[in-house]
């Protein structure tokens, strides 16, 4: 439905950061532990991927599906 170009990237770049902010500094609400860390992880709408490559960073055994 929008292009896919650089002003759209920022855009979508800059809803992300909005989002992880109002969650309270959270990339999620669920209640996942590091403890025993999800097995597989899935982001349905990908955006830019940052938010699957941030996961996979503090989720490092986890499969992310993106």
């Amino acid at each position: 439905m929008f292009p896919n170009d650089r002003l759209e990237q920022e855009r979508l770049d800059l809803q992300n950061v909005a989002l992880v902010r109002l969650f309270g500094n959270n990339l999620y609400l669920a209640p996942l532990s590091h403890e025993n860390p999800p097995k597989m992880i899935l982001d349905i709408a990908t955006g830019t991927g940052d938010w699957a490559i941030q996961m996979g960073d503090e989720f490092p055994s986890s499969q992310i599906i993106a």
